[in-house]
């Protein structure tokens, strides 16, 4: 079988979470109910395997939230030493300048960040998932000031369909990358399946 030349492997690390978005498919939690993979675990068994079957892979580091992870710098930097691009998906929690400068040389400024906006609409945004449109461009504010792309996640749902143009619509005109995902019921949000699309 034919290698692909680009892989992306997103990597759940931790189910950890303090933001308690009501459709996150993700099933949350504060402490972890059974062992998750240890530091070591992690770099053998995700990371250098991902690197000796596609060595021109990027991981996306992902959760929960990444961030609350004790040892996500180091995961970063071992993926970073196995010649692999790092994303970072997070809410932004804790994240500042600093932070910021530690994940871009952890990743040897092979970095992208990930954030997620459902509706521009501040009612709606409540409904979907914890931040704001303020939030957001504060984050990114701290982005542009080291350098660091990054794009936003819309989760497209009947919750926020209707306000999901005017969101594209200000993503366009700062010229922020989007990327549209359907919802998808599992996790936290599993028992809304309700807010699923159908062929009607």
């Amino acid at each position: 079988m034919k290698k692909p030349g680009f892989f992306l492997c997103y990597f759940e690390t931790t189910r950890q979470c303090d933001q308690g978005c009501p459709n996150c498919m993700t099933e949350r939690t504060t402490v972890p109910g059974r062992p998750e993979l240890s530091t070591d675990e992690a770099k053998r068994l995700v990371l250098d395997e991902l690197k000796a079957v596609y060595p021109k892979a990027a991981v996306s580091f992902s959760g929960g939230e990444v961030l609350q992870r004790a040892d996500h710098l180091e995961l970063i930097a071992h993926n970073a030493r196995n010649g692999l691009y790092t994303f970072v998906n997070t809410s932004g929690t804790g994240l500042d300048s600093a932070k910021l400068r530690q994940l871009k040389r952890a990743a040897a400024g092979q970095l992208t960040l990930g954030f997620s906006l459902d509706s521009v609409e501040e009612d709606i945004q409540k409904r979907c998932r914890a931040g704001s449109r303020e939030r957001l461009e504060r984050l990114l504010r701290i982005c542009d000031d080291h350098e660091v792309p990054y794009f936003v996640l819309v989760t497209v749902s009947r919750q926020n369909l209707g306000s999901l143009a005017s969101t594209l619509d200000w993503l366009h005109a700062k010229r922020i990358a989007v990327i549209r995902s359907p919802f998808v019921p599992r996790g936290a949000a599993a028992k809304a399946r309700h807010l699923c699309f159908d062929r009607h």
